[in-house]
């Protein structure tokens, strides 16, 4: 899989920060879905694991990387940042719940639930927690923007906003499958 992302890089005469912003998410939502869709592309790699919540980097762009993750009945990742990349993940088989706000933010996390074909796009101050609460695994595409560096992980008291307990640093030597 090589796909340039020369043609889905934002348009950089957007002036307006807010405007670019949205443009990436919306492109990264577009390129998650588009790799969900393509089955041949991940299902003969794929792995549901009971013990653990599968992952594999897919591709390295450059600029943006696509992971996939293989989910079975009540694997998650607890609530947690992309280390100040924006992304999106599609779900291509299953669903998923996602708990999210964004950093900083007061009040109860909200809530959405991503069906086969759907995809969630957010920018770098997304905060979320998601989950597969089926009996049925779930596979999903996760691409980001730039490329995953760490993550923080959060907890979350009533009342106020996520507080980072952890930052765990994405290894960028993980083997890209080809």
């Amino acid at each position: 899989m090589t796909p340039s992302w020369g043609e889905h890089a934002p348009d950089e005469s957007t002036t307006r920060r807010d405007a670019r912003a949205e443009t990436l998410e919306a492109r990264l939502a577009r390129f998650a879905l588009a790799v969900a869709r393509r089955e041949d592309l991940w299902r003969p790699i794929v792995k549901h694991d009971p013990r653990q919540r599968w992952h594999a980097r897919l591709a390295d762009l450059g600029d943006v990387e696509i992971w996939l993750l293989g989910w079975t009945r009540e694997q998650e990742v607890e609530l947690h940042d992309h280390g100040g990349s924006a992304g999106a993940f599609a779900v291509a088989e299953g669903e998923l719940h996602e708990h999210f706000t964004t950093r900083g933010a007061l009040g109860p996390l909200r809530r959405a639930v991503c069906r086969t074909g759907g995809v969630r796009a957010f920018g770098p101050d997304r905060v979320h927690h998601v989950t597969n609460v089926a009996r049925t695994p779930a596979t999903s595409v996760h691409v980001y923007a730039p490329p995953l560096t760490a993550m923080r992980f959060y907890d979350l008291a009533p009342g106020n906003a996520p507080q980072a307990v952890r930052t765990e640093l994405v290894l960028q030597e993980e083997e890209v499958l080809r």
